[in-house]
C-alpha cells in the first residue's frame, strides 16, 4: 500500500481509471464509432492545411508574374541618375536603376522611327528614279481574246505614291496577249484592260527604288447590262422616254462626264443599256437639257443592275394643232419648247397639222412653233400635274 502511494505512475493509472472502466463496458460497435470519428477529424485538419499551402502559394506565383517585365517593354530606366564615367573614355550611357546600362539616344530615335513607320529622311528617296511593268491578259472560258485591246495605266486611289504617277494607254493589236511599259516613274499605279464588250479587272501595283519593276496579270470579262422600267403616280407605263447614261470620272453627280449613251422606254415602260462597262455612271430621265428628275448616280459592276423605277410627279398631255394663216392644217411645222419646272419638246406635226406632247412636267410652258413656208407662232400654257388639254397655235408669215 506504501510502495502503491509513493509510485507516480500507479497514480496516475488510477485516476484514469473511471475511463478504462467505460471502454471496458462499451460494447465493440460504439468503439469502432469512436475510432471513425478520430480518424475524420484528422483528416479534416490535413485537408484544411492543404487548401491554406495552395492559396499561398497561388498568391506567391500571381505577385512573381506582375513583378516580372512583359514583352515588349524596355526595363525602367532611372534617366535621373548622374552618368557614369566609361571605362573608355567615350561618352557614358545613363544608369538605369535595374544596374543595365540604358539605350543611347540614336537607339531611341531608331526605336521611335520604327515604330513610326519608315525614316522621312529615307522615304524621300523612295521614289527616285523609273521603274517598268510587264505582264498578260487574259480572257474567260469561252470568250474569244480581242484582236485590239488596250492597257490602261493610272494613278492608283489605293496606294501611297500616286500623286508622282503618271497615266498612260498602249494600245495593243494583232492578238498579242503580253505587254511591256518601261520609262514609268516609280509610283502607286493602277492598271486594266480594256476591249469593246469586256471587263478589265483592276490591279494596283507598286513600284519603288527597292522594287522598281513588277509582273502583273490581268483579264477581261463580259461586260454587263443595266435595266429597269418607268412609270406614271398611277403605275402606269410611260412610253418613249428618253433614258440617259452618261459615264463619268467618279461616282459624284457633279463628276465630269466622259460618254453618253441613249435608249427610249417601250410600250411597257422597260429599259435597257447592254455592253455596260464596269465604273461610274449617271443615270437621266428626259431630255439632257430638262430631265424629268434629277440625275441619280450609280456604280455598276456586272453581270447584271436592275434600277428600281423613279418616283415621278404628275404628268401632263397636251395635244397642239398648228395652222397656217388661213386656218389650214400645217404638216412638218416644227413644235419646241420648255417648262419652268423641267422638261423639254421638240416634235414635227404630222400631216394632219398636229403634235401630241406627253408626259410634261408640272409648270409654265413656252411653245415655239415655226415653218419655212408658213412662219412661226407663240403659245404658253401651264399645268397643275396629270392633266390633259388642248391648244391650237396659229403661224405668222416673215417678211
Amino acid at each position: 500500500m506504501l510502495s502503491a502511494l509513493k509510485n507516480p505512475r500507479v497514480n496516475q493509472i488510477k485516476s484514469r481509471a473511471p475511463d478504462l472502466e467505460v471502454l471496458h463496458h462499451a460494447s465493440s460497435a460504439e468503439l469502432r464509432l469512436l475510432r471513425k470519428t478520430r480518424i475524420r477529424n484528422r483528416e479534416g485538419s490535413a485537408g484544411l492545411l492543404v487548401v491554406l499551402i495552395l492559396v499561398l502559394v497561388g498568391i506567391a506565383a500571381f505577385l512573381v508574374l506582375e513583378m516580372s517585365p512583359q514583352p515588349g517593354m524596355q526595363p525602367p530606366t532611372n534617366v535621373g541618375l548622374a552618368p557614369t564615367a566609361a571605362p573608355n573614355g567615350n561618352s557614358p550611357h545613363k544608369a538605369s536603376s535595374t544596374g543595365i546600362s540604358a539605350p543611347s539616344a540614336d537607339a531611341f530615335q531608331a526605336e521611335r522611327r520604327a515604330g513610326q513607320g519608315p525614316d522621312p529622311a529615307k522615304d524621300s528617296n523612295r521614289f527616285l528614279g523609273t521603274g517598268s511593268l510587264r505582264g498578260f491578259i487574259q480572257t474567260g472560258v469561252g470568250i474569244p481574246f480581242p484582236e485590239v485591246w488596250t492597257l490602261v495605266i493610272e494613278p492608283s486611289k489605293m496606294l501611297i505614291g500616286s500623286d508622282k504617277a503618271v497615266s498612260q494607254r498602249v494600245e495593243i493589236t494583232g492578238g498579242e496577249d503580253e505587254f511591256e511599259v518601261t520609262g514609268l516613274p516609280l509610283a502607286g499605279y493602277s492598271l486594266r484592260g480594256e476591249a469593246d464588250g469586256l471587263n478589265g479587272s483592276t490591279v494596283n501595283v507598286l513600284l519603288e527604288r527597292t522594287s522598281s519593276s513588277a509582273y502583273v496579270a490581268l483579264e477581261l470579262s463580259p461586260a454587263g447590262f443595266i435595266t429597269g422600267n418607268l412609270v406614271d403616280f398611277e403605275d402606269a407605263a410611260l412610253e418613249g422616254i428618253e433614258v440617259w447614261l452618261l459615264r463619268t470620272s467618279g461616282t459624284g453627280l457633279g463628276a465630269s462626264q466622259t460618254g453618253a449613251r441613249k435608249t427610249m422606254t417601250g410600250a411597257d415602260g422597260t429599259w435597257r443599256f447592254t455592253d455596260v462597262l464596269d465604273g461610274p455612271y449617271a443615270l437621266t430621265f428626259g431630255s439632257l437639257e430638262a430631265p424629268l428628275i434629277p440625275p441619280s448616280a450609280l456604280t455598276f459592276r456586272a453581270p447584271s443592275l436592275t434600277w428600281p423605277a423613279p418616283d415621278l410627279p404628275p404628268l401632263a398631255m397636251l395635244t397642239v394643232t398648228v395652222l397656217d394663216d388661213a386656218g389650214n392644217p400645217v404638216g412638218g411645222a416644227r413644235v419646241r419648247g420648255s417648262g419652268t419646272m423641267g422638261g423639254a419638246i421638240d416634235v414635227k406635226t404630222t400631216s394632219n397639222g398636229q403634235a401630241i406632247l406627253r408626259h410634261l412636267q408640272p409648270g409654265r410652258y413656252r411653245l415655239h412653233a415655226d415653218h419655212d413656208a408658213y412662219g412661226e407662232g407663240f403659245v404658253q400654257r401651264r399645268f397643275e400635274g396629270g392633266e390633259e388639254d388642248q391648244v391650237t397655235l396659229t403661224l405668222t408669215r416673215r417678211f
